[in-house]
């Protein structure tokens, strides 16, 4: 019986962590190493054959990673990496409305020195043109909460999520 329980737990969470937890810490992520970091470790394990929303959280908490970071050269390396893994989530899942948004957000907030906006405004289409049709409601509260925030959006853009 514990061993079916085990089983179970496992394939439920088969990266020790969930994706409503994943979400949830990378709200946060921006703002503290320390989160950063946990969400890292909790993430470390995902390759690019897994579950692509998780690869594309993996990746943007590499960007992450990289604006907490000391020396130039880790920077560029944590983001060069991270990119890699977001845009391979994104070419696995060119349809996913949650990959789309997370490249969004590291797009918005990258220094402009990486140049790495230029799918901006495609991701902002695909995210207004697909929102209502999610049928993930914790997704939607989630990009909403962002777009109120996000220079991005203009007022009326905001008023349609």
């Amino acid at each position: 019986m514990q061993q079916f329980v085990l089983v179970l737990l496992l394939s439920i969470l088969p990266f020790g962590i969930s994706l409503s937890e994943v979400r949830e810490k990378y709200a946060k992520a921006e703002e503290s190493p320390e989160i950063t970091e946990n969400l890292f470790s909790a993430l470390s394990d995902i390759k690019e054959t897994d579950d692509t929303i998780f690869l594309a959280y993996k990746g943007a908490v590499l960007t992450l990673k990289a604006k907490h970071s000391k020396g130039i050269k880790h920077k560029k390396e944590f983001f060069k990496n991270g990119v890699a893994l977001l845009e391979s989530a994104l070419s696995a899942s060119p349809n996913n409305l949650e990959i789309h948004f997370i490249r969004l957000t590291v797009q918005e907030n990258a220094p402009k020195i990486v140049r790495y906006n230029k799918q901006i405004e495609a991701d902002k289409r695909f995210i207004l043109k697909n929102y209502n049709s999610s049928e993930d409601e914790a997704l939607k509260k989630i990009i909403k909460k962002y777009s109120s925030k996000s220079a991005l959006f203009s007022e009326n853009e905001k008023q349609l999520f």
